[in-house]
């Protein structure tokens, strides 16, 4: 993967994930910062909501990549989701990757900044 990009608000996506194989979304306005175990700080989690009332992930798709939905650029992974009962029909959280690659120490492992 050489290509990334940021997410922005009301990006279009699409995330392949093991049990969903293929699904597509929306990046919305809600956001949420995470405290983790194994990353000092916070992480910031963006809510992508699925498509015509779809489920935007299924249980298994935690740590699927969600590419933008024009250039097939690399935008995040999915973190988990509330799914329907939390609230956000059809939403689940996705980290953004340049998060992801600044943790992991850049460009040494193959990926643009």
């Amino acid at each position: 993967m050489e290509e990334t990009r940021k997410m922005a608000i009301g990006d279009q996506v699409t995330m392949v994930g093991r049990s969903s194989r293929s699904s597509h979304g929306t990046v919305s306005g809600i956001k949420s910062d995470v405290m983790l175990p194994e990353v000092e700080g916070f992480t910031t989690e963006y809510v992508v909501s699925g498509r015509d009332g779809q489920e935007f992930a299924a249980p298994g798709d935690s740590g699927g990549w969600v590419l933008d939905g024009r250039s097939n650029a690399l935008v995040g992974m999915l973190f988990g989701g509330p799914g329907r009962r939390g609230g956000a029909a059809g939403g689940a959280y996705v980290t953004p990757i340049g998060g992801i690659v600044a943790h992991l120490g850049g460009s040494q492992f193959g990926v643009a900044r």
